[in-house]
């Protein structure tokens, strides 16, 4: 599949750097062992992204791992360690990967681009959330970050447990640091 060439917003440098990254993504994602369908979902989610910062900084995510990256598909049981295959274990964690699937439902219904944050599901179990560029110090870049953070905290109360302490949360997101999401207890 190629990419669209759309032009990229950021400086002439970073745009020439990042049109580099993302033919060469396009490339690797071409290459990779793939389900059709999640590659042709995963090119559609990358097509959106014309920030040339978002593509520098993420220039080293794999062609296969962009699936995984985007929300496209979900970590496999499969992949976990040995010792984590456990009933419990895998209880566990299909109950994060169904949070994780609820709050991407609730952003991408309130227009969030996948590409703007990132769920973590880690080797100990915990689901956390990100945003995914959290650069510049302008007013603006300031005030869109918090906008994003107020969306995501919005997003996993809706979705799982509200946050215990949302304002710290929101200021955390908007920071650079993650916010843990806590599903025990199921689906609201």
């Amino acid at each position: 599949m190629t990419i669209a060439p759309g032009t990229l917003a950021g400086s002439p440098k970073q745009t020439r750097w990042a049109d580099n990254i993302r033919s060469e993504t396009m490339t690797e994602l071409d290459a990779a062992s793939i389900a059709d369908d999640t590659r042709a979902a995963t090119v559609k989610l990358l097509t959106e992204v014309t920030d040339a910062t978002w593509w520098i900084e993420t220039r080293n995510v794999l062609g296969d791992q962009w699936p995984a990256n985007l929300g496209v598909t979900t970590p496999a049981v499969e992949q976990r360690p040995h010792h984590r295959q456990t009933d419990g274990a895998k209880q566990r964690l299909a109950s994060r990967m169904a949070a994780a699937q609820r709050v991407r439902d609730v952003l991408d219904t309130a227009g969030v681009h996948r590409t703007a944050y990132r769920l973590t599901i880690d080797l100990g179990d915990r689901l956390s959330i990100s945003q995914t560029d959290c650069s510049g110090s302008t007013d603006q870049r300031k005030a869109e970050r918090l906008a994003l953070a107020d969306q995501i905290v919005t997003a996993i109360g809706q979705a799982a447990r509200p946050l215990r302490d949302p304002e710290a949360s929101r200021k955390a997101l908007a920071n650079g640091g993650a916010a843990p999401i806590n599903d025990e207890g199921g689906q609201r």
